[in-house]
């Protein structure tokens, strides 16, 4: 039986950056609303990925775990809001807003850094987190202590008490609901925010931590929007998910 997940302290706050892509007629307009309003969800906005309050899910961890078959189902169950994608590191955020812009857009990007309270936050694990815990023995032919380090390097040693749950069994969605709890962990997130390893996830995405949040971040929470037009320097020591799974 897995114990329950402590909870942080109000006081706990980190930093996180969000980038975006913005035409160039409207960044003036764009980073002032964000000044007054924050980000927010508003009419007519494509933005419809919702998720469970991370903190609601932690304080119901031991009796989630009783069935994880159906971990995702009773989370899908509980009250959903609109989620907010962010990172904790300005590489990751800043290639959000300028690195993965179809030739010939001219949009320019926007980094946005905001606080946010750390108990708020869950890992953000669609890009590569997810995808480690269903597919890692695919092939039948990768060393599950190879995992093991890698995770640990990323994520704290936090993380392994869940992967190792997770790859005792094959079932597809067993792994996922392990995963879901993994993501919650606040002492996962705090380890993965630390995080300096560059991960090349999904989609071309590139980022060494990715965490979420439930809208809105309120305008008292923003602490700069700035203008960005190029990506900083990579961190040197990277992890291709490709490579790592084949």
């Amino acid at each position: 039986m897995m114990k329950p997940i402590p909870t942080s302290t109000p006081q706990e706050r980190v930093t996180l950056f969000r980038g975006i892509a913005v035409p160039p007629a409207n960044i003036d307009h764009v980073s002032a609303e964000i000044w007054e309003h924050g980000l927010r969800k508003v009419k007519g906005m494509l933005w419809g990925s919702q998720m469970a309050s991370p903190s609601a899910v932690r304080g119901r961890v031991a009796e989630l775990m009783a069935s994880p078959s159906t971990i995702r189902a009773r989370i899908d169950e509980m009250p959903m809001g609109h989620l907010i994608c962010a990172c904790g590191d300005e590489f990751g955020a800043t290639h959000y807003a300028v690195g993965r812009l179809p030739i010939g857009d001219i949009s320019r990007g926007l980094l946005i850094t905001f606080s946010a309270g750390l108990n708020e936050l869950s890992i953000d694990g669609k890009d590569f987190l997810y995808t480690i815990f269903q597919f890692w023995d695919r092939d039948r032919k990768h060393d599950r202590e190879l995992f093991r380090e890698r995770l640990a390097m990323m994520f704290g040693t936090g993380i392994l008490k869940y992967f190792d749950l997770a790859s005792e069994t094959d079932k597809t969605i067993e792994r996922v609901g392990i995963c879901d709890l993994a993501c919650i962990d606040l002492n996962v997130i705090r380890e993965h925010l630390r995080n300096m390893v560059l991960i090349n996830g999904r989609c071309n995405t590139r980022f060494c931590s990715a965490v979420q949040m439930q809208e809105p971040v309120t305008s008292a929470q923003i602490i700069s929007v700035t203008t960005v037009h190029s990506l900083p320097g990579a961190p040197e020591r990277q992890i291709h998910l490709d490579s790592l799974l084949h």
